[in-house]
């Protein structure tokens, strides 16, 4: 009797662990799928954004031509699209409080004596360097729309 009355303990001791195995099964199951289906909507419109990007040049040197061109006519907005669209925010806001140092000049005369550092097939290296004689990377990166953007200055 005390045998049958612990195998039947026992059962209920595993039927139990395997429902609450099912159960945090199911629930990581559904957790999954809601990350995996944010991930998907992130990167659709991520996708989309770039794809309704259209500022950039078709060569590296007409983005940055059209990009010194905004700077010069102190049209911040426009400049800072020639960036990557995640970084067009951030870059407008480094834009702005250059433009109101009054150092914006200084800006485009480092990038008007770049010198080339490395080409690839969709990235070419620049190295500008400013008054003070310090080298910084300027990176341009083709697109997924085929235009030439900033990446890094």
């Amino acid at each position: 009797m005390k045998t049958q009355k612990s195998f039947k303990t026992v059962g209920i001791v595993i039927a139990l662990a395997a429902l609450l195995g099912i159960v945090l099964f199911a629930i990581g199951q559904k957790d999954y799928g809601d990350l995996r289906m944010r991930s998907e909507q992130a990167v659709d419109a991520m996708n989309k954004e770039y794809a309704e990007d259209t500022y950039g040049g078709a060569t590296p040197e007409e983005t940055l031509q059209l990009f010194t061109d905004a700077l010069k006519k102190g049209d911040t907005e426009l400049a800072s699209k020639y960036f990557l669209p995640e970084d067009q925010r951030s870059q407008l806001t480094r834009f702005n409080k250059i433009k109101n140092g009054g150092t914006l000049n200084v800006l485009i005369n480092a990038i008007e004596t770049r010198v080339i550092d490395n080409t690839e097939i969709d990235v070419v290296r620049y190295i500008i360097v400013n008054s003070e004689g310090l080298g910084s990377p300027l990176v341009l990166v083709k697109s997924l729309n085929e235009n030439w953007k900033i990446r890094t200055l």
